[in-house]
């Protein structure tokens, strides 16, 4: 219990520094007296918000979609090297694609039915309540803000999102007991709500099972993890630790081939930051030995980004890939790696 007390504390010590403002001053010309000033430059010297030439920030001033987007991107660090999502006015190149493209990545956002996203326009309250619910890896609630005189203006797809904001002590509307959620959000309104969401460091706990269709199962899991953890990285000591396990679990030596390459080369890529060339054989190594690998919702996704962290997964969501054992040329064994990760009570 002493270990477990003392390793949350350490956990709590890191995940609140990484929130502690950096050394270099950001000044805004336009924030002296402002109620939102110590949230803005906040984020500001962390390099996630940026002003205007003129030297402003223009606090009051509503945001757009793509600035929501660059935001959070930035603020939960998200890779920015995806450029598999299209939206019809989201040319590559511009300054935003990288952020949209991220959070269209981690489902944080979808875009219009016309496959639009509509970068350049204002966002609701509701709508950025609902990407920061998303970002920030809280899930919906039933109840809460029933008493607020504009509670039925919520749409219906939002209450959720606004009721997980409000128990998690982020939002509680305005002084006069209105929401507004079909007003749109200003610059400043957006960065505390932000700040107030990534203030809520939650510890996670991943779990990792094994199994194939002839009722041989491994499963292992750790806990007490921050949620910039990476996937891959949280994986590693998991399967070496059960390497004896697998060899006596499966009667076929695919599954623990399979494993020794990645593992095998995680640990070199890991050991060395990732040169070009450990990423590009990580690559090959998931590109051909999972080639067949299938699944939904799909682990590879997460498995593939050496990048990817705990906090950008779905809680409580297994994610899958299943493939069959080709050992001297088998099909009749079939696995199933499943992965979750899930908040810490």
């Amino acid at each position: 219990m002493k270990k477990k007390v003392l390793a949350i504390a350490l956990i709590l010590v890191l995940a609140l520094g990484m929130l502690l403002p950096a050394s270099a001053a950001v000044e805004f010309s336009d924030l002296e007296g402002h109620w939102a000033v110590s949230y803005i430059n906040t984020w500001a010297e962390k390099g996630v918000l940026n002003g205007y030439p003129d030297g402003t920030f223009r606090p009051d001033q509503y945001i757009t979609r793509a600035e929501v987007a660059k935001v959070l991107a930035l603020a939960y660090e998200m890779p920015l090297d995806v450029t598999s999502h299209s939206f019809t006015d989201v040319e590559p190149g511009i300054w935003y694609y990288p952020h949209i493209q991220a959070c269209a990545e981690y489902e944080i956002i979808c875009g219009d039915p016309d496959g639009s996203f509509r970068p350049d326009d204002p966002i609701s309250r509701s709508e950025a309540v609902k990407m920061v619910c998303l970002a920030a890896g809280l899930p919906q609630k039933d109840t809460g803000l029933e008493e607020k005189y504009d509670y039925t203006n919520i749409p219906d797809w939002a209450k959720g999102y606004w009721k997980a904001l409000y128990h998690a002590g982020v939002i509680d509307g305005y002084p006069d007991g209105y929401l507004r959620p079909l007003q749109n959000i200003t610059r400043a309104e957006l960065v505390k709500i932000l700040c107030k969401a990534f203030s809520e460091v939650k510890i996670y706990e991943f779990t990792v099972t094994i199994e194939d269709n002839l009722v041989n199962k491994v499963s292992d899991g750790t806990s007490y993890l921050t949620g910039d953890s990476r996937v891959v990285e949280v994986l590693l000591p998991l399967l070496v630790a059960n390497r004896n396990n697998f060899a006596a679990a499966f009667p076929s030596g695919h599954m623990r081939d399979l494993l020794d390459e990645g593992i095998a080369l995680a640990k070199a890529g890991y050991a060395d930051g990732w040169s070009e060339e450990e990423l590009a054989a990580w690559q090959s190594y998931i590109d051909v030995k999972f080639a067949a690998a299938t699944g939904d919702p799909s682990a590879i996704k997460y498995i593939s980004n050496v990048n990817s962290t705990i906090n950008t997964m779905k809680m409580d969501v297994g994610y899958i890939a299943q493939f069959y054992d080709t050992d001297l040329g088998r099909e009749d064994i079939q696995y199933t790696i499943t992965i979750t990760c899930s908040v810490m009570d």
